[in-house]
């Protein structure tokens, strides 16, 4: 599964590659990449939660998986769905759940996610540029009419 994953991870950052690309001709792309860079909701960081959130689920599965191996009755576990006092016996106790621990997920630092969105800023800074020369260069034109 976490091969499968990592494969999958790989081909979509190819892809956001490829469409970050398109920012040198569409000023658009490049304020929509910059903003979910600097707010951290971009393809990576989402990568990384789902990252996190695979390994939380994972670790709370194993746990379970051991508690029912260790801690289950066979006779229990096969008679539970039709002795009521064995469904009773098989259940999780409430003990269990508060000892796991409660999903905690960090994103990438503010400073590591502007570094990363800085290229986007210099290409959305470019457009700026151009418009305002061509801007610029259009009013000269209407002035000289």
């Amino acid at each position: 599964m976490d091969r499968l994953s990592a494969e999958q991870h790989t081909l979509q950052r190819e892809q956001a590659g490829i469409v970050k690309l398109f920012a040198l001709v569409s000023p658009y792309i490049a304020a929509r990449h910059l903003s979910m860079s600097t707010a951290g909701t971009d393809l990576r960081n989402h990568q990384q939660f789902l990252d996190a959130a695979e390994a939380h689920r994972f670790a709370l599965v194993q746990g379970l998986n051991t508690l029912h191996a260790e801690e289950l009755d066979y006779a229990d576990d096969s008679a539970r769905s039709r002795d009521p006092e064995a469904e009773q016996r098989t259940r999780v106790s409430s003990e269990f759940w508060a000892s796991l621990q409660a999903f905690d997920f960090t994103g990438a630092a503010a400073t590591e996610r502007v570094r990363t969105a800085l290229p986007l800023l210099l290409g959305l800074l470019a457009w700026l540029l151009a418009s305002g020369l061509l801007l610029r260069t259009a009013g000269r034109k209407v002035e000289a009419l």
